[in-house]
């Protein structure tokens, strides 16, 4: 009876939160609990009940720290379609959100760029751009080039994120210069052979 009292409760503490129900089927109540003392800490009812993402509700019981930065992204009315994909992409990278300053993610959800692009500009470019000039370069490198066929920046190389900070002439190129770099590290490779006559 009291099991059944407390549970009660905490669906009618859900409910007020604006935190669906369906998630008692995959969490446990105490990471409920915790989300909805999240929730109420940051008074985030009222963006819980009106946006209805379930992954964002999902992301605040697993993660109870994604409270505060959920928080400050909706103070600086970032919507929640630009926030659900820099989620799944910290989740195929293996990481998470709140892992990263919270001044770093509130500044990359701000950016026009692809919402499936964001986390990935964060993870490999915004800690090291210095200049706006250097930002504007990347950014529009991104815009430019066919990221929709790479699926995400994690799919480049090391050296094509790097020609990213470049000024560029075009897709043409940036494939040129890849394929150039990659023969002469195989030639490199095979010089000491042929000084041997093995080939």
């Amino acid at each position: 009876m009291k099991h059944t009292w407390k549970h009660l409760s905490l669906l009618s503490r859900m409910k007020g939160d604006g935190l669906a129900l369906a998630l008692t089927s995959d969490f446990s109540e105490g990471a409920i609990e915790q989300a909805c003392e999240g929730v109420e800490r940051f008074h985030l009812q009222e963006q819980l009940r009106d946006r209805q993402t379930l992954r964002i509700q999902k992301e605040l019981v697993q993660i109870p720290e994604f409270a505060a930065l959920y928080h400050a992204l909706c103070e600086q009315e970032t919507d929640d379609d630009k926030i659900v994909p820099m989620l799944q992409s910290a989740d195929a990278c293996g990481e998470r959100l709140t892992a990263y300053p919270q001044t770093q993610v509130l500044e990359t959800a701000k950016l026009d760029l692809l919402p499936s692009l964001r986390f990935e500009y964060m993870k490999y470019y915004l800690p090291f751009v210095k200049y706006e000039e250097e930002e504007q370069i990347i950014l529009e490198n991104l815009q430019s080039f066919p990221v929709a066929e790479w699926e995400s920046l994690s799919t480049l190389t090391e050296n094509q994120r790097d020609m990213m900070r470049l000024p560029f002439l075009g897709e043409y190129l940036f494939y040129w210069y890849q394929t150039e770099r990659e023969a002469l590290a195989v030639r490199k490779k095979l010089i000491p052979l042929l000084r041997l006559g093995v080939i």
